[in-house]
């Protein structure tokens, strides 16, 4: 059994050792949304709620929270199941087939992995020395003491082998499974539990109310059985009852004071002294977990809007939930002039827009205004106005600390429909450097797929007939002469337009149009994404790969790490980073040496990345995933030509105190930096080539071009460009 961290700091030193000296991401961190709750655990005041997006952990007795994710001890984020075993350290299942092991007493993390597959962890139960996990494809028995499975269990009874096995419960030695087919139930003193002999089964034809199983308990030497139509239980004789009073999804099971408790689509329900279900308290919507704890207060867990408890003084739900966002889907990312994320959830995520002032999260959803909760696009404009499309609902903006809503559809034919009139999809935005917005009204039923709206807030339109070849318009890029370029995706797609309107958006008369398709050398003509570099070069994605136009043909461009490209950006340094489905690729600005992350050598939520946005102020570079948003705090922040001034830190520094080497900010680009004796000796250059200077950023260790440590002493430092310019600074160096 090779434990998973083992493989992490292998592929991560593989991958440190193709990246050699390139070290521009400092700092990894990563957001998730936690309104799904998977189970819920109480370790003294602290709450334990394991959901989707990783645990959180409230305090009751600071009334404060805790995250915990990928990026904070967890090696994945989607939580399935979490229990404790004799020594009290939490077990908890994942869903790609790992098992983190928590001491909530020494604070250590450990993890196992039972099969190199990727598969789901959807359950488990410990009994003694020995823990059962319900996956994918049955149940594997796993010695703690030894740290191996013992065995698995792939033919439970009658049921196709691998069936997957979605809840597990152990009574006594009796050992219950439930599937999407049914129940299937065995004794853990059997000789061979993967002999399907052993295995008896239980479905509708036996009385179960649904053959989707959702969880067991024990109350009054009954065994109870949650399903996705009501509950039921197993007599004395072993015949199966029905219990009236649900008849809708029943979930998860608790027992607090001899009475039990039940969680359903529309609450928790308490089965009174007739042996039918009541309505505890007011309506919860969907509840996935309910767990009493030792103060008797009841907490539940909903599958789509977070943790509750119930207050019985005023008989009310409270909510309690960290600041995150509301989904894990982050399609399209854009940052306003104040640094504030804004996000949309895409098609499928349907949570609406998220956006982040590095404290708090904010989300919009059709109910606050907005359009739809399914938005895909997001530009910010010149005023920091805030635009966004949707695949059915036209395009809207937000504007002003009152986050005012106005909406664009085919009233006053602003924008036109598709095949379904109705239907009005805007897919990508646009804002050029003149400040004018421009709209990708995909498929168009009146042909006028590109629109251009100028800073006065006029509406120009540029249709099949004007010379765009196609109205299934995916995604846009203005290059360093003004030009147009939009790409081309859907059923049909044809690769690249490029509009030359020259300087006069409301003039056709003088307007020429350029096509591009894999006859001019284009990897595909679905086009994913394009993006403009800081030297005029035009970057094309598509999922066959990238190539790049160096103003007279296509090149292809190699070394990715997948080839599925989602997004493209260039930092304030020229590197440029593609999203791919299988991670991040980061070309230099020599457009040669490459560095690739992913999940095993990075903080990365996800490995399908579908949007990057970056900081130009911060050079925090933030990716989103269907799975989450990462942070990556980079070097490559843009340069304050306006400050001569370097910035210095720590300031006295102190080498080998806190093991953090001295930080030079500040630097322009293609910077060089020396460090001066105060009687001007040359003690030591930084260059991108000693490997101490990266993006706008460089680090000194205090020690001299020959490898030895510099005496305490004011040190000058000199940063100079090619162009001639130069920052000076200075500073303290203490020797203890």
């Amino acid at each position: 059994m090779m434990n998973i961290r083992y493989l992490n700091v292998l592929f991560s030193a593989v991958f440190l050792f193709i990246n050699d000296k390139w070290d521009g991401v400092l700092e990894w961190q990563t957001f998730t949304g936690m309104n799904e709750i998977r189970e819920i655990l109480f370790v003294d005041d602290k709450i334990y709620t394991g959901t989707k997006g990783g645990i959180f952990i409230f305090d009751k007795s600071k009334n404060d929270y805790e995250i915990i994710n990928n990026t904070s001890g967890l090696s994945y984020n989607d939580v399935r199941d979490m229990s404790f075993d004799e020594e009290g350290r939490i077990w908890i299942g994942l869903g790609n087939g790992f098992i983190d092991i928590y001491d909530p007493k020494t604070e250590k993390w450990n993890t196992i992995v039972i099969d190199v597959q990727d598969f789901n962890i959807n359950d488990l139960a410990i009994k003694g020395n020995e823990v059962y996990f319900a996956t994918d494809f049955g149940i594997s028995q796993y010695l703690i003491d030894k740290k191996e499975v013992k065995a698995t269990f792939r033919k439970l009874g009658v049921f196709d082998r691998n069936t997957a096995v979605k809840k597990i419960f152990i009574s006594d030695d009796d050992i219950w499974a439930g599937t999407e087919i049914g129940i299937a139930k065995s004794n853990l003193k059997y000789p061979n539990l993967q002999d399907p002999q052993f295995w008896e089964n239980f479905t509708k034809d036996n009385n179960l109310p649904d053959n989707r199983i959702n969880g067991f308990i024990k109350f009054e030497n009954r065994i109870y059985v949650a399903a996705e139509k009501g509950a039921a239980y197993f007599d004395s004789l072993g015949v199966i009852k029905i219990v009236e009073g649900i008849s809708d999804r029943v979930t998860n099971f608790t027992i607090f004071e001899g009475k039990l408790y039940a969680g359903a689509l529309g609450g928790v329900y308490l089965l009174n002294e007739e042996k039918r279900w009541r309505l505890f308290g007011q309506n919860l919507w969907d509840v996935s977990v309910i767990r009493f704890d030792k103060d008797g207060v009841l907490w539940a867990g909903t599958k789509l809007n977070g943790l509750f408890s119930y207050n019985i003084i005023n008989s009310e739900w409270e909510r309690y939930m960290p600041g995150v966002p509301a989904g894990n889907y982050f399609a399209n990312i854009d940052i306003d002039k104040n640094g504030v994320v804004w996000a949309v959830s895409g098609q499928f995520g349907n949570e609406g827009i998220y956006s982040y002032d590095g404290k708090e999260w904010k989300n919009f959803k059709k109910d606050d205004g907005i359009s739809s909760n399914s938005v895909i696009s997001v530009k910010i404009d010149k005023n920091n106005m805030k635009w966004f499309g949707t695949p059915g609902y036209g395009a809207f903006t937000i504007e002003g600390d009152d986050y005012k809503i106005t909406k664009y559809d085919t009233t006053g034919g602003r924008l036109a429909g598709s095949d379904t009139p109705s239907f009005v999809i805007v897919y990508d935005i646009g804002v050029d450097e003149f400040g004018n917005v421009w709209l990708l009204n995909s498929y168009a039923n009146n042909g006028k797929a590109l629109i251009s709206i100028t800073p006065d807030f006029k509406w120009n339109y540029f249709s099949t007939s004007d010379g765009l070849n196609s109205v299934e318009v995916s995604t846009i890029t203005f290059d360093k002469s003004g030009k147009v370029w939009i790409g081309t995706g859907g059923v049909s797609p044809r690769g690249l337009n490029v509009l030359d309107y020259n300087g006069t958006v409301e003039d056709k008369s003088d307007d020429v149009w350029e096509y591009y398709t894999t006859s001019d050398g284009l990897e595909s003509n679905e086009i994913k994404a394009l993006a403009v570099d800081n030297s005029g070069y035009v970057w094309v994605g598509t999922p066959e790969g990238a190539n790049y136009w160096d103003g007279s043909r296509f090149r292809t461009v190699y070394g990715l790490i997948n080839d599925y490209v989602n997004c493209i950006t260039t930092d304030p340094f020229n590197n440029k980073w593609f999203g791919t489905k299988g991670g991040i690729s980061v070309l230099d600005r020599d457009n040669y040496k490459w560095n690739h992350y992913n999940q095993l050598n990075s903080g990365l939520v996800d490995d399908n990345v579908l949007s990057i946005a970056l900081n130009e102020k911060t050079g925090d570079i933030y990716i989103g995933t269907e799975k989450g948003l990462t942070k990556a705090k980079t070097t490559f922040s843009k340069p304050d030509e306006s400050i001569l001034k370097l910035l210095v830190f720590p300031n006295p520094f102190i080498p080998g105190k806190s093991g953090s080497p001295l930080v030079i900010g500040d630097l322009a680009i293609e910077s060089s930096v020396k460090i001066y004796s105060a009687s001007g000796r040359l003690i030591k250059e930084l260059t991108e080539e000693s490997g101490e200077l990266f993006g706008a950023k460089a680090f000194w260790n205090g020690k001299d071009s020959n490898g030895n440590p510099v005496p305490s002493g004011i040190y000058i430092l000199v940063a100079y460009t090619e162009d001639g310019k130069i920052k000076k600074g200075k500073v303290a160096l203490i020797r203890e």
